[in-house]
């Protein structure tokens, strides 16, 4: 997402991830004949579009965190999300955890530490490129604190409807509040926002679409089957790639303690992940 958000903006970006995903699910949905509704469904439908509605704000500041960070860093950050899920779990739903677990939050934890603070410029800079990576990491910490309230909240209405339909309807209020903050940038910045979206644009939309409808189908499945830490643990191991990613196709270069701080946080999650 990083290309697309630099050539058109965030929420441009987004609004046509967001409409291109909830596209591709509608159409699953159709072919699998799975739009047969109860009306509790409906009930669990209205509250999943507002779950999806809060949903695009941490996915929003992941994506302007993006423009100007490195993706490993932002990536790290922004995705170690399960030690909010965990925290709120155990308190709010119940969820045990282990000593195991809990080294595995401390850990990552301390690694979310490491990269916030030397993702900051270690020397002195002007007050605007201060700013700039300043901002870089309070997105990205703000978008690992919302996500984690997100996927705390969604576990209930994902067991109710199914992970399908729950997919398709959370996928939907996070097109709307997308849509919404694009018309608002517009009205905003009297920015022409109907010109041609260039095809390599196109194309990386298209591929992250297919890739995030993918990944979200099988989270999604997995929350509803198994423990919530262990799942949204395994999950955020996404950094590795994303530090790889970052590295072989944006040349990043990440310093020696950002490495450390990646691989820390890497570690925390493989040990919330496979420890019981």
């Amino acid at each position: 997402m990083k290309y697309p958000s630099l050539t058109l903006g965030s929420p441009r970006a987004i609004a046509f991830r967001q409409a291109g995903m909830f596209l591709i699910l509608l159409i699953v949905n159709i072919l699998l004949n799975n739009l047969n509704l109860t009306s509790s469904d409906l009930y669990w439908i209205a509250l999943t579009i507002a779950l999806g509605v809060f949903g695009y704000f941490p996915f929003l500041l992941f994506c302007q965190a993006l423009q100007s960070g490195a993706v490993g860093v932002v990536n790290s950050i922004g995705n170690s999300f399960p030690i909010i899920v965990v925290a709120l779990s155990y308190f709010f739903l119940n969820l045990e955890i282990s000593l195991p677990h809990l080294f595995g939050i401390l850990l990552t934890t301390f690694g979310i530490v490491l990269l916030s603070v030397f993702s900051l410029p270690q020397k002195k800079l002007s007050s605007k490129t201060l700013y700039t990576s300043t901002q870089v990491t309070v997105f990205s910490l703000a978008a690992c604190f919302l996500w984690g309230i997100f996927f705390t909240l969604v576990q209930i209405p994902n067991r109710e409807l199914g992970f399908m339909k729950f997919a398709t309807a959370v996928q939907l209020g996070s097109f709307f509040s997308a849509y919404l903050h694009l018309l608002l940038q517009k009205f905003k910045t009297k920015k022409n926002y109907a010109r041609a979206v260039g095809k390599k644009s196109l194309k990386t939309l298209i591929l992250a679409s297919i890739c995030a409808v993918t990944g979200s189908v099988c989270f999604y499945k997995a929350l509803s089957l198994g423990n919530p830490g262990i799942v949204t643990a395994i999950a955020g191991c996404s950094p590795v790639v994303g530090s790889i990613f970052g590295k072989i196709v944006y040349k990043e270069i990440l310093s020696t303690k950002q490495k450390f701080g990646i691989f820390l946080s890497v570690v925390g999650v493989m040990i919330l992940g496979f420890f019981k």
